[in-house]
């Protein structure tokens, strides 16, 4: 008998808990609609949702994927690598300036420099690189 009462006042408790708790989430949404005002958590993306976005913008070239980034560095090292890849594709030094690393801008034109040297077999462009190793690379293909 005991038991038993000590199972409905539990049971009966859970009930009050559930029910209160309902209650309060339904007053809350109609606060919000009253007020117009809405209790969203912001959207979130994990780092490898962020990655695979940033993935498929490298391969696609289409930059406006890395606007789905939301975190900030991975969306700013989308737009980076999107540049540097159209500078480096259309062979255009001009381009890599709007890279924001000394380091990039460096790769950028030394990859570019490289391809045109290549390309057009003009070794004078090998004298433009400023990594060693890739500079001799590119004076031992080039020639």
């Amino acid at each position: 008998m005991k038991k038993e009462i000590f199972i409905i006042v539990v049971v009966l408790s859970v009930l009050t808990i559930l029910l209160t708790s309902c209650n309060t989430e339904t007053e809350t949404q109609e606060n919000n609609q009253t007020t117009g005002t809405q209790n969203q958590a912001p959207p979130t993306q994990t780092n490898n949702q962020a990655y695979e976005l940033l993935r498929q913008a490298t391969q696609t070239g289409d930059s406006t994927i890395c606007a789905q980034i939301k975190i900030d560095e991975i969306r700013n090292t989308c737009q980076q690598n999107i540049a540097k890849s159209q500078a480096i594709k259309n062979k255009d030094p001009t381009l890599c300036q709007v890279l924001t690393t000394e380091k990039d801008k460096t790769e950028c034109l030394d990859n570019i420099y490289m391809q045109k040297a290549l390309s057009e077999k003009n070794i004078e462009y090998c004298g433009m690189i400023t990594n060693t190793d890739m500079k001799e690379a590119c004076n031992r293909k080039a020639a």
